[in-house]
């Protein structure tokens, strides 16, 4: 049972360390000056004008994105 238990704890540490490891990505894409004109787009229509949300929500669609984007890399290789 305890097993189990580390085996559970273990698998959702690895998600939030690479929930981390993207938003790290997005950050450093937004310091470099790099925007993704979808994910923006997006946070704004989520945001209805509130910018600042948006601006917090870009994150969030930008992930988003990313996965979507090697989700169907890795199916279009197989």
């Amino acid at each position: 049972m305890n097993n189990l238990i580390l085996n559970f704890k273990a698998k959702f540490a690895s998600q939030r360390i690479a929930e981390d490891m993207l938003i790290e990505l997005v950050l450093d894409e937004q310091e470099q000056g790099h925007i993704d004109k979808v994910a923006m787009a997006k946070a704004k229509l989520e945001a209805k004008g509130d910018l600042e949300l948006a601006d917090t929500l870009y994150i969030k669609h930008r992930i988003t994105r990313i996965r979507d984007a090697n989700y169907a890399n890795l199916a279009a290789a197989q």
